[in-house]
């Protein structure tokens, strides 16, 4: 008996060891999630802390208007304030914002909280810019306030990482902040930077540093730290996080808002040619696009400004479903006059039974997504307004894009390419464009009034949807990733199963198998990293987060689908992850309370950002998340009109 006591301890303790290096292992190689208070959930409860106080209104009251007279403020003993003043670390910053002009800060940290706010007044007041900002309007300038509430951390700049778990090591744009020490100095990036100066990635952070302080950052000593932010909003006081007012719950009201205000930018931005505005920089209110001012396109295309055309038909689109939705005659006019510019973009061309075709041509490329979505722009005009004026066009598009289908299934995804011949045909494959092209077949099909031609659009339907759901994903397996990405395909899906030799299993399984992946790489409230992760997607647990709108848009295809088929359990599942995705969502519009930044205000507000801290938009991130929004507000309004969580 004392012999197997002794072997269960010492297997015991084996186990236990074996344990620990398991562990250390891990945490060692950043495989577990970390878990912190800064930067681990809850969102719910980490809301609660963002909620200002009064007395942090009457502070920000103090500043303005010590600003305005000149005059020392006071802080009495008895405030009660949100955060904590330490005189170790906490580092205060005031900024003014005011349109047109560049903001104005100071930073500094004294031995009291009152002292410090003294000393960045007095040093503001000395700037050459100051008078610029009418400070004493609250309607025209705001006021940004940020504190410092962590101790400094060394950190080793290389060693950072956006999607690393080790708390150490992952350095959050807009949660984290840097203190940089060189030459007996200190200079700051700020949490709020990320948002307000426009960086996304690390690398953003370090070539602002080095610009800001001319220096080589391999000189310097780096320090990571959080902080508690405000701004002034008219007569309130918004508490900040990421740089923005936080979300933890919405209405329907909320998701309307941005809906109206989004497409009322489409209308407002739409030039008498019928093209839009096509790129913001919300913070300048610069409309080059820069991912393309950098190239040589611009150059060789002989244009000015770059356009999309495919983005131009999306736009277009959310125009239409909101006329169908609000019935505003200025959401119908303006998509007539984008579509008449539309138009201008077809060419004909004979087929091979010499039959006419059409397709979209623009920036010397006739593409395959271009004509499907012209055809889903022009099929869906009909179907709504029951005006045909476009019928034949549409079925000559149709036509092409069915010419466009080869004897396997796969098909081509450009008719004209500057490259054609000279690159491998691979070269010209895209992930996205045989979705676009079968939702306007499946569009269409529902106007079309010659049986042949629906027959062969039923045909040729099956087999491009055979080709891409069983020798696609072998043939081009380095595009598919651990979180789909081809909404267009899933949209597609739910209108061609409308169609009865369409009616497939194997079709509608697809689309459901792909929405479970996208809910299986969703943050939620009990998993998220950050309160604004919540809803958004990631490829690997951990990636800086993904709010999507065009994701959302598919995933919603699969509710639909789910709910045609009632299927209950898959489409309340599918209903409650969109719920949380718009959640999500909501922190990339540009809403009056978050672009105090912004130098042009009015073409910032209604825009719906790229990402978190990534001030740029463009028509089509418009357009996905207010696509998005209104299906879903119209499936809310059929439940109830009250508040997501309660």
């Amino acid at each position: 008996m004392k012999r197997l006591s002794k072997s269960f301890i010492f297997i015991l303790l084996l186990a236990i060891f074996s344990f620990l290096l398991v562990f250390l292992y891990f945490q060692t190689n950043n495989k577990i999630p970390f878990v912190s208070q800064h930067n681990l959930l809850s969102a719910k409860s980490l809301y609660k802390d963002l909620i200002p106080k009064g007395d942090d209104k009457i502070l920000l009251n103090k500043i303005r208007n010590a600003l305005v007279n000149g005059d020392n403020l006071n802080i009495s003993k008895d405030y009660d304030f949100s955060f904590k003043f330490n005189p170790d670390y906490s580092w205060v910053s005031v900024t003014l914002y005011q349109e047109n002009q560049r903001p104005l800060r100071y930073i500094s940290k004294r031995e009291t909280l009152e002292n410090t706010i003294n000393r960045v007044i007095y040093k503001l007041r000395e700037r050459d810019r100051f008078p610029e900002f009418d400070v004493l309007s609250p309607f025209k300038v705001r006021i940004g306030f940020e504190i410092i509430n962590t101790p400094f951390e060394e950190v080793k700049i290389s060693h950072l990482s956006r999607s690393s778990l080790n708390k150490k090591r992952r350095f959050e744009v807009g949660v984290d902040g840097l203190k940089i020490n060189f030459k007996g100095e200190a200079g700051f990036f700020m949490p709020t930077d990320g948002y307000v100066r426009n960086k996304l990635y690390i690398k953003d952070v370090i070539e602002w540093l080095e610009h800001r302080y001319d220096v080589d950052v391999e000189d310097c000593e780096f320090y990571k730290f959080q902080s508690r932010s405000f701004v002034t909003f008219e007569n309130y006081v918004i508490a900040l996080y990421r740089g923005y007012p936080v979300k933890r719950d919405y209405t329907n009201d909320d998701l309307e808002k941005t809906v109206l205000n989004g497409l009322d930018w489409l209308v407002k931005n739409q030039r008498e040619t019928g093209r839009f505005i096509y790129f913001v920089d919300s913070i300048t209110g610069e409309t080059k696009d820069y991912l393309y001012k950098r190239t040589n396109l611009l150059e060789e295309l002989g244009m000015e400004r770059y356009y999309n055309i495919l983005r131009h038909s999306g736009a277009l689109l959310s125009l239409l479903r909101g006329y169908q939705m609000y019935k505003k005659e200025e959401y119908i006019d303006s998509f007539k006059k984008g579509l008449d510019y539309l138009e201008k973009t077809v060419k004909i061309r004979k087929t091979k039974n010499n039959k006419e075709a059409a397709y979209v041509f623009f920036n010397k490329k006739a593409k395959l997504g271009g004509s499907g979505l012209a055809l889903v722009a022009f099929s869906r005009y009909q179907k709504i307004t029951a005006d045909d004026k476009y019928y034949f066009l549409a079925e000559k598009i149709a036509r092409h894009i069915l010419n466009e289908i080869k004897k396997d299934g796969e098909f081509n995804y450009y008719y004209i390419h500057p490259l054609q011949g000279e690159k491998p045909q691979d070269y010209f494959f895209s992930f996205y464009y045989p979705g676009e092209a079968l939702l306007g077949l499946g569009e269409f099909y529902k106007i079309c009034k010659d049986e042949v031609l629906k027959e062969s659009i039923a045909k040729k339907s099956e087999k491009a949807l055979d080709f891409l759901l069983f020798i696609r994903p072998k043939k081009y397996s380095e595009y598919y990733k651990s979180l789909p990405s081809d909404s267009w395909l899933m949209s597609a899906i739910l209108e061609l199963t409308k169609i009865p030799q369409l009616n497939k299993d194997e079709y509608k399984q697809f689309v459901y198998s792909d929405a479970l992946k996208m809910v299986k790489h969703q943050y939620n409230f009990e998993d998220a990293l950050y309160t604004d992760y919540v809803g958004g997607f990631y490829y690997s647990y951990g990636d800086h987060v993904y709010p999507d709108g065009a994701r959302s848009e598919g995933l919603f295809s699969a509710c639909e689908l789910a709910k045609r088929e009632e299927k209950r359990e898959l489409s309340d599942l599918f209903l409650k992850k969109l719920k949380l995705a718009a959640l999500c969502q909501l922190h990339l519009v540009n809403t009056r309370e978050s672009i105090y930044p912004s130098q042009n205000r009015k073409i910032a507000f209604g825009g719906i950002r790229f990402k978190l801290t990534r001030q740029w938009f463009r028509i089509d991130t418009i357009q996905h998340v207010v696509n998005f929004y209104m299906r879903l507000l119209k499936e809310l309004n059929n439940i109830s009109r009250d508040t997501l969580h309660k």
